[in-house]
Order: structure tokens, then C-alpha cells, then sequence
């Protein structure tokens, strides 16, 4: 395996290594913030309110990250919140 292949391998394992732990993470945080079972929580859900607030400092302090204002206001839904924490941990994670 060239040098490049190895880069790109060891990468592309680290990302899948990264998802999945940040969907269990994503989840269990977001269900403790928002008082319900991990069973009940999915992607449709509307955030608002005290549950917006509450979940979004959750998952910046876990994640070591910052929502910004333009992304916070986006935010509908766990969903909305899922796609946009996970592409600011990502962009954190790659130096981006």
C-alpha cells in the first residue's frame, strides 16, 4: 500500500472511529439535557426554548466547541443540531 493509501486509510478509520463515538455521545447528551430516554430521542424532533439552550451548551462543552450565532439560530431540530455540532467537531478535529 503506497504511502498516500495508508494516509487516506488511516484517516477514513479515524473519521467512522469519530461518528460513530459522537452519535453516542450526541445522543446521550442531548437526551440527559433534555430529560428523556435515548429511546425516544430522533432526528425529527423540534428543539426550542430551554431544550435548545439546554442541549446546545451541553454539546459545546463536551465537545469543546462554539455554536455560533448564524448556527444556533438555524437550529430547528435535533437534526439541525446533530449535522451542525458534528461538522464543528469535525472542522476541530482535521485543524479546519
Amino acid at each position: 500500500m503506497s504511502p498516500r493509501k495508508r494516509e487516506d486509510h488511516w484517516c477514513d478509520k479515524n473519521i467512522v472511529r469519530l461518528a460513530d463515538s459522537f452519535n453516542r455521545d450526541f445522543t446521550k447528551i442531548v437526551a440527559a439535557s433534555m430529560g428523556i430516554r435515548q429511546a425516544f430521542l430522533n432526528d425529527d424532533i423540534m428543539l426550542s426554548g430551554e431544550d435548545l439552550i439546554s442541549a446546545v451548551s451541553a454539546l459545546e462543552e463536551e465537545f469543546g466547541i462554539d455554536v455560533g450565532d448564524e448556527d444556533y439560530k438555524s437550529i430547528q431540530t435535533i437534526g439541525d443540531a446533530r449535522d451542525i455540532v458534528m461538522d464543528l467537531v469535525l472542522q476541530k478535529a482535521i485543524g479546519g
